[in-house]
This record gives C-alpha cells, sequence and structure tokens, in this order.
C-alpha cells in the first residue's frame, strides 16, 4: 500500500492516507482501509469495515464528543443502562484502537 502510487495524482496512498487521517476525515481514511480490502482479498470484510472483529464500532473523536453532548443534554435520561454499555464500550474502544482518529497520550495522532 504504502508504495504504490495513485493513478490520478501520482502520490503514494499512503501520502494520502496521512493526509486524511491528520485532517479527521473518518469517511476518507475508511474508504482506504475498505479498498485495500478488497484488492488484497478481504473483500467479504470491507462491508463491515466500520466493525472491529466481533463487530464492535469504530468512533471518531467527533462521534465520540457527539455522543457525550447529549448525554449531557439528558438524551439517555431513563436509558442509563444503554448509555452505561455505550460509555463503557467508548472506552475499550480507547484501549482497543478503535477510535480512528485518537490522539497519542502525548497529544499527537
Amino acid at each position: 500500500m504504502a508504495g504504490k502510487n495513485h493513478d490520478l495524482n501520482g502520490r503514494t496512498r499512503q501520502e494520502l492516507l496521512n493526509n486524511a487521517t491528520a485532517a479527521g476525515d473518518a469517511h476518507r481514511v475508511i474508504r482506504f482501509f475498505k479498498g485495500f480490502l478488497q484488492e488484497y482479498g478481504g473483500a467479504s470484510q470491507a462491508r463491515g469495515a466500520t466493525t472491529a472483529p466481533g463487530g464492535r464500532p469504530f468512533y471518531t473523536r467527533a462521534q465520540i464528543a457527539w455522543l457525550y453532548n447529549q448525554h449531557r443534554k439528558g438524551a439517555y435520561r431513563g436509558r442509563e443502562a444503554e448509555w452505561a454499555r455505550i460509555d463503557a464500550d467508548i472506552i475499550a474502544a480507547g484501549r482497543e484502537g478503535r477510535v480512528l482518529d485518537a490522539q497519542s497520550p502525548t497529544g499527537s495522532r
């Protein structure tokens, strides 16, 4: 993936992926991985590329912020068990690398 140039712009796919990651463009990053899986024999997995093995979802930082904002606004009032599951999964996602545009503990991506 890293050394092969894209047909239309001459840049390597790794450069394009790095740019998408740096820009926080989760949809473009996901498309890169789906394309990679399709190209290298994982086409059946590419359809589920927004979930990790075991069916657990990936999150973006924007999605996490939105979910916590909804919780603060009371969107999960009366559904505390549902919120507890979401909250626990977000925390687990951080440990398991399921946050697509996560920052490292030192603040870099």
